[in-house]
């Protein structure tokens, strides 16, 4: 079989298969306990979470691990909207974000926040001015996907993030699930602030993703009782 959606999933590597079975007979304590165990799994938590660091290009203490990216785009939307609405119910999302993103402000336009869907070119560009023109001092979020995973369109996220922090206060999050492992994540550069990850893009396992939150951003949590993560 020769496979062509690798833009979908790709092929667990062997190396990583290996390592989880590893981890999963030796290292299956609670990384929240004390004994011994719990401690031999805390080390391998904290050494997954300093490898995706570096090679995200972000600090340990930023990243958080989810389920699925689709979580990850989730508490980044949802929790964002709820960190901002005393101060504003503006959202900015493109037109051609995954509907991971798109679904959640469609959610939020349901419960009373003002949504607009920002237009693409004909290569799936997001249109800067459009953009500029649309940011207010009532604008808490703009979620702009970094590549788009229909066309490999790679969004001007640092142009966007300039203008995001000249004309509003608002929280700037990507979608960087197709960007990973692909082009250079910057979120520095990009002046974001939350940006989302996934493993299974780059062959690693299914149901394991990330969310970076920039420090001093707060969101208030989304699942409650687990306060692991």
């Amino acid at each position: 079989m020769i496979y062509f959606d690798n833009a979908a999933t790709t092929r667990q590597h062997e190396e990583v298969t290996a390592r989880m079975g590893q981890v999963a007979s030796s290292c299956f304590g609670n990384p929240s306990a004390l004994h011994h165990l719990g401690l031999e799994a805390e080390k391998c938590l904290r050494e997954a979470r300093k490898s995706l660091a570096k090679s995200a290009g972000v600090s340990e203490k930023e990243l958080y691990f989810t389920g699925s990216g689709t979580e990850s785009d989730n508490i980044a939307v949802f929790g964002a909207a709820a960190a901002g609405r005393r101060r504003g119910k503006h959202v900015i999302c493109s037109a051609v974000e995954h509907p991971a993103v798109l679904e959640p402000c469609r959610a939020l336009a349901e419960q009373g926040f003002r949504v607009d869907f920002l237009p693409v070119d004909g290569q799936g560009g997001i249109d800067l001015k459009a953009l500029e023109a649309l940011l207010s001092e009532e604008t808490i979020l703009v979620s702009l996907m970094a590549v788009n995973n229909e066309l490999g369109t790679v969004e001007p996220l640092a142009e966007a993030g300039r203008l995001i922090r000249a004309k509003s206060k608002a929280l700037f999050h990507t979608d960087a699930v197709q960007a990973f492992g692909k082009i250079a994540l910057e979120p520095g550069r990009w002046n974001a602030d939350l940006m989302s990850l996934c493993a299974h893009k780059l062959h690693g396992p299914r149901g394991v993703a990330a969310l970076w939150i920039r420090a001093g951003v707060a969101l208030p949590a989304i699942v409650r009782g687990g306060g692991q993560e």
